[in-house]
Parts: structure tokens; sequence; C-alpha cells
């Protein structure tokens, strides 16, 4: 008993020195009907709606951080063919020049919208038969900076 106290204790002193590094805290985004969590700002505000086969769930502080999440049924159980699928979307966009990096589960990119460049990402969970595509606010210029910071806090 008292080496399965010992464990559990430095499990959890790894665990909360492994999230000091965190530039935000972890929030639960349990009681808006998503079953993930996020890193944001303590001041972030929340607000969800729902579209009938999908929800949408924005988290917004300042300027800098407008996260959005949009849940849905999957149609694969297999992380790459999402991603696939939002990366085929983004690159039909217009405004669409050019992925800056791409991960197992993600990427970031840039846009060019009438001179003014911008950034986005993508990035995909899938839980059980869940879908979780996060992505920058729709409202909103973001730089490079910006993004990679709000892309980090969502994975």
């Amino acid at each position: 008993m008292t080496k399965y106290i010992a464990f559990l204790f430095s499990l959890m002193i790894i665990v909360s020195c492994g999230s000091s590094t965190a530039k935000y805290p972890s929030i639960d985004l349990l009681k808006h009907g998503f079953s993930i969590s996020v890193q944001a700002p303590v001041d972030a505000k929340i607000e969800s709606d729902d579209f009938g086969v999908m929800k949408e769930l924005t988290i917004q502080s300042g300027e800098e951080y407008n996260v959005q999440i949009l849940k849905s049924n999957s149609n694969t159980t297999v992380v790459a063919d999402a991603l696939r699928g939002q990366m085929k979307m983004v690159k039909t966009d217009r405004y669409f020049t050019k992925v800056i990096e791409e991960h197992d589960n993600g990427f970031i990119f840039e846009k060019d919208i009438d001179g003014n460049i911008n950034y986005d990402f993508r990035y995909v969970k899938l839980i059980g038969d869940q879908e979780y595509i996060y992505q920058t606010g729709m409202m909103g210029t973001y730089t490079e900076e910006a993004v990679r910071t709000m892309y980090e806090s969502v994975q």
C-alpha cells in the first residue's frame, strides 16, 4: 500500500512539473458538452452552439487567442484520413498559399487575403465516434506566433 501511495505521489509530481511549462492553464470543456480539455487564458470566454449534426465551441481571449472547435460524428477511425480531408479542404481555399508545418494530428498554414498575410491551423482529435476539428476562430487575423500558441494549446 505504501509503495502504491508513493507511486501516485511521484506521478502527481511528474505531471504537475510537466504542466508548469504550459503557457496557459488547462480548461475542462465537459460542462460545455465537449469531453476534451485545452489550455487557454484564464479570462477566456467560452461560447457554444449546436447545429444539430455539428456542435461548435469558441474559446476567445483578446485579439491573440481565438480557438474554434467543431465536434461531429466521425466518418473514420483513422486520424490521418480525417487530417487528409482537412488538408484537402484547406488547399482548395482561394486564399491558401502554403503549409508552414505538418504534424501527425495537424498543420499550420498561411493565407494571403488580398495582400494581407494571415495564419491558421487545423488539429484533429478522434475520441470514440466523435471527431474534433480545432482551428482559429472565424473572426480576426492572426500572426504565425499567435497561431503557434493556439495550436500548442490544443494538443
